[in-house]
């Protein structure tokens, strides 16, 4: 005897019943979904939420280093400086003689992105390599007449960028905000792989 063949439904019957099957699994596994994005007039979706992904610290600390770093690069912009060669130049200011090595481990660089930063530094003639007399084989970076005075424009730039970064927070927030990102990467390792900012 024949039997009667089972009638299919649509796709969009098959997508829901899977999505019905999925989450009972999930129940069962003890693990939390969000619900899936609904449709809105015209079918097109909501926005996508982060759900689970929200209880995930690094995220939110990365969004708000690129908003930083946006930021940054908008106000620097006439400048032609990074954060990372702004940072160079002001430290070679406050600290003649400094040694690369010595920069790379104070920004958590690698020697290979510091030697791209201050090799592009100098190519501007904003810096200079001379001798120092502790270690015969080791040049100390110092500010060219040309640097001192972009650095001094940066800095200028630079307070109107750290005034928009904390105007988001009371000055409470700002000294615990500092206290947690210094406990954070005090005893990460060298940052590696990556000269976009050189």
């Amino acid at each position: 005897m024949t039997g009667v063949p089972a009638q299919r439904g649509t796709p969009e019957e098959g997508i829901d019943a899977m999505a019905s099957e999925s989450a009972q699994r999930a129940k069962a596994d003890g693990v939390v979904r969000p619900a899936p994005r609904s449709a809105a007039a015209g079918g097109r979706p909501e926005q996508p939420r982060f759900g689970a992904l929200d209880d995930i610290l690094g995220l939110h600390v990365s969004l708000g280093n690129m908003a930083i770093v946006q930021h940054f690069k908008q106000t620097l912009e006439p400048l032609k400086l990074t954060q990372k060669q702004t940072a160079v130049l002001w430290l070679a200011s406050d600290n003649p003689g400094v040694v690369q090595i010595e920069l790379a481990a104070l920004l958590r660089v690698d020697r290979a992105t510091m030697l791209g930063i201050t090799n592009n530094l100098a190519r501007r003639g904003l810096i200079e390599r001379r001798p120092v007399a502790y270690h015969g084989r080791r040049r100390g970076l110092h500010l060219t007449e040309k640097g001192a005075a972009l650095l001094a424009e940066a800095q200028v730039a630079v307070r109107t960028h750290e005034k928009w970064v904390k105007g988001h927070f009371s000055a409470q927030e700002r000294a615990l905000i500092v206290k947690l990102m210094k406990r954070l990467y005090a005893d990460a390792p060298p940052f590696k792989g990556d000269d976009s900012e050189i």
